[in-house]
């Protein structure tokens, strides 16, 4: 730990002392920190176009005197158009195993009376009416009520400006669940 923070000591001292001057006129050849630099540029002929030329540095080319003075671009010629990506999609194959378990059907029916999917309401909160097996618990988002005898219900939802999602959720003693997911915009 004691070497890393005299490293770091070390390169501050050597870092002030460049910045201010100093080590310039102390190491001959080294650049003034205020001064512009110079750039020189070596342009090599790429292999195989002119093996026997050398390599010499390019002379300075003076800098222009505005902005007016600079010479103007020539235009990159077009690129070749790569062809469209391939999309590849992974599909499982096929399974050979056969389901010897009919799929019961369902005799646990929803319906929902209004409102309907994407209407325009104007009042909240809103009365959502449908129908279900007796006796079901219905919920719609966070309202919750019970379906009579004749599995008839109407839970009064609360809306809010703008659009609505209503979850629809009917349950039996059994377990069972059916839901209906619809949209509905409240308009004040």
């Amino acid at each position: 730990m004691k070497n890393l923070l005299l490293l770091a000591l070390i390169a501050l001292v050597v870092y002030l002392l460049y910045t201010n001057g100093t080590l310039s006129n102390v190491i001959p050849g080294l650049s003034d920190p205020d001064s512009t630099p110079v750039i020189s540029v070596t342009i090599i002929a790429p292999f195989g176009m002119d093996a026997t030329a050398t390599p010499r540095p390019v002379e300075s080319l003076p800098a222009p005197a505005s902005i007016g003075d600079l010479p103007t671009a020539t235009p990159i010629p077009a690129l070749a158009t790569l062809p469209p990506p391939t999309i590849i999609v992974f599909e499982p194959p096929p399974t050979l195993a056969v389901s010897t378990t009919p799929t019961p059907a369902s005799n646990f029916p929803l319906t929902i009376e209004t409102p309907r999917d994407g209407e325009t309401v104007r009042a909240s909160p809103w009365l959502v009416i449908g129908q279900t097996q007796p006796d079901a618990i219905v919920s719609v988002n966070d309202v919750v009520g019970f379906a009579d005898a004749e599995g008839r219900f109407s839970l009064p939802v609360p809306l809010q400006e703008g659009a609505n999602v209503l979850e629809i959720l009917a349950s039996n003693a059994a377990g069972e669940q059916v839901f209906v997911i619809l949209t509905v915009l409240y308009q004040p």
